[in-house]
């Protein structure tokens, strides 16, 4: 796997670096000038092309942008966020402002209030340039006109995006609608992991998850069995000391590694033969006194494996420093194991954080070039130095080369959980699961026309 990545990863960047430097301007069938492949709606040149970009400019490093020097002298670009500016943003936004004359008003927002004061300041015409969301975006956000294509006022072919920060398609086509993309979405390792208790599995004569995929043997069925054998009573007082599960975590990665999906054009999908085997093995993983470990107050999923009563659980990657410092060699990590109907062999929850531009903006076209300059290096031998200063602080992160490798490889292959653009259909699932007196089949064609209801609600864009 090491070699085959290692190989994928040249390639990309050989072609990237080569695509990048064939150009970013046309023109359309009309002859109207584009800017980085995107018409200018503006355009009254009549043939002028001194506003165009030149088409051998790379865009390799942020020199290459002195092209747009002054162009937005005294305009003010808005980013609403959670969070303090990081020091290389602070560093690229300096570069930027001296480079285009645009000052910023970077405002933080509290979590809890972002997406009701985005709403409402969007609507008003006094929200932000470029927003953060989520899932719940698509399509309410397209269809309330909350956002804007960021497709049209940004060249994903530029390095900027194929190189320095490549995207994840399979997140790219959920933000997809009639051909426009709505948002960015960085590739990383921020996908949920499936973490594990190395010894607890060694000292109970089990094989470890992470031979299993490499394998190609890490399925549904595999990982019940080594859960079943883990739990255990360790010291015959007829109480189990070791569960085999824990988690913060409903269906969702039941239904995407069974090659599933929520709704499929237009439809819950809720009675699919797929989605149908997610159901019936989420449900027996929910079975009392089974696998899961029961509740207790004031030990979460995380405190549990960390104490060795449970040997998987299932959680974010901003855990895994404090799961490697309780923990250290004994943790393990691999993704969520494939179902029976999986197309691939991976399918996990990534960070559902993405970027994109509000409707409110004032100048799109300054905001999409932000987007695209802070993700562009000051110099080659700038990002080399930065990428491998950030693949020893991965490797003291995961652990090995190999792990690394696995981490990025699992966010190459991430999905997002669509389930949050249909308020309240997880609550008409939990209902076809937690319903035992019918079968998974019968509880879900009973369920169906409940949350296709509300996916047609959302649809009409009401």
């Amino acid at each position: 796997m090491k070699k085959i990545l290692a190989l994928l990863l040249t390639v990309v960047l050989v072609i990237s670096l080569l695509s990048a430097c064939g150009g970013g301007s046309s023109t359309d069938d009309n002859g109207s000038s584009k800017v980085n492949g995107i018409a200018d709606e503006n355009d009254s040149s009549n043939g002028d092309t001194s506003n165009e970009v030149p088409s051998d400019t790379p865009f390799l490093t942020r020199d290459d942008y002195s092209i747009y020097k002054d162009k937005f002298a005294g305009e003010t670009l808005t980013i609403w966020t959670w969070w303090d500016m990081s020091e290389d943003e602070i560093e690229a936004w300096e570069q930027f402002e001296e480079l285009t004359g645009a000052s910023l008003d970077w405002v933080i927002v509290a979590w809890a209030e972002y997406q009701e004061k985005l709403i409402s300041g969007v609507s008003a015409g006094t929200g932000p340039d470029i927003a953060y969301f989520g899932p719940e975006a698509m399509p309410t956000y397209v269809k309330k006109n909350i956002i804007l294509p960021v497709s049209d006022y940004v060249d994903l072919e530029r390095p900027a995006f194929t190189t320095y920060s490549p995207q994840i398609n399979k997140i790219l086509d959920f933000f997809t609608l009639d051909g426009k993309i709505y948002a960015l979405t960085d590739l990383g390792s921020k996908s949920h992991k499936l973490y594990y208790r190395k010894d607890l599995l060694e000292n109970a004569g089990l094989e470890d998850p992470y031979d299993l995929f490499v394998n190609g043997e890490w399925t549904w069925d595999k990982w019940f069995e080594l859960m079943e054998d883990v739990t255990m009573d360790l010291d015959g007082d007829g109480e189990i000391d070791v569960w085999g599960f824990d988690a913060w975590m409903d269906i969702t990665q039941f239904v995407y590694t069974n090659g599933t999906d929520f709704v499929i054009d237009g439809k819950f999908a809720v009675n699919t033969p797929e989605f149908i085997e997610a159901l019936e093995y989420y449900r027996r993983l929910r079975e009392p006194d089974y696998i899961w470990k029961p509740w207790e107050e004031g030990k979460d999923p995380q405190i549990n494996l960390i104490s060795g009563s449970t040997a998987f659980n299932y959680w974010g990657y901003w855990e895994i420093d404090n799961l490697r410092e309780n923990i250290g060699d004994n943790l393990g990590f691999v993704p969520f194991p494939k179902g029976p109907s999986a197309k691939s062999d991976m399918a996990d929850y990534y960070d559902s954080t993405v970027c994109g531009l509000a409707a409110s903006s004032q100048n799109p076209e300054l905001a999409g070039l932000w987007l695209e300059y802070v993700r562009t290096p000051e110099s080659l031998e700038a990002w080399e130095e930065k990428q491998e200063i950030q693949r020893q602080l991965d490797i003291e992160k995961y652990g090995s080369e190999e792990l690394v490798e696995l981490a990025y490889y699992m966010g190459s292959e991430a999905v997002i959980d669509a389930s949050p653009s249909y308020p309240g259909l997880k609550t008409v699932i939990d209902s076809i699961v937690n319903d035992r007196e019918k079968s998974v089949t019968q509880a879900a064609n009973e369920y169906l026309a409940a949350g296709q209801a509300i996916i047609d609600e959302i649809l009409s864009g009401k």
